[in-house]
């Protein structure tokens, strides 16, 4: 009989833990509240490692210069052949005025040579000719002059040579 009183009081007490256990488990559990404020939140994982882009893609400019605006955000969505800044097109201009005033200068030079040339260009290529003519009729003469000495035997054939070699540079 002590034994069924022992047994008893085991199966009551295992009884009464297999209930609170249940009880135990079946409550909510418990959650700390705290006062909700305004701030900005910081999120990073340190890591080690490499982060490289889903798809990749080329970004060149079609010519250098300081950045003058920024068009996109960090995190935007790009679509292709979309401008992603502004570059500072001060000196481009400056350029683009300076190739302008080349090809007006070209231009009236062309016109300029149409028309027949510059006068004073006109008048030196004149007296180029001029000179030149003169140098020819003199080179002439003395060749025809050293030509009938040397029929005389009064110079030499060197002399008829160089001269004939004058004739033919003025030429």
């Amino acid at each position: 009989m002590k034994r069924a009183v022992i047994w008893g009081i085991v199966l009551a007490a295992l009884g009464a833990g297999v209930w609170g256990l249940s009880k135990w488990r079946a409550q909510p559990p418990e959650v700390q509240f705290g006062r909700a404020i305004r701030e900005t939140i910081h999120s990073s994982v340190p890591t080690n490692g490499k982060v490289e882009p889903i798809e990749w893609a080329v970004a060149r400019a079609e010519r250098s210069g300081p950045v003058k605006e920024i068009l996109v955000q960090r995190g935007q969505v790009v679509a292709k052949g979309a401008p992603l800044v502004q570059l500072d097109s001060a000196e481009a201009q400056a350029n683009l005025a300076s190739a302008q005033a080349r090809i007006a200068q070209a231009r009236a030079e062309i016109e300029v040579i149409n028309r027949g040339g510059r006068a004073t260009d006109l008048a030196e290529i004149s007296s180029g000719l001029e000179r030149a003519r003169l140098d020819l009729k003199n080179a002439q003469k003395d060749f025809d002059e050293l030509q009938r000495l040397q029929s005389k035997q009064a110079a030499t054939a060197a002399e008829v040579n160089a001269a004939r070699q004058r004739v033919e540079q003025a030429k």
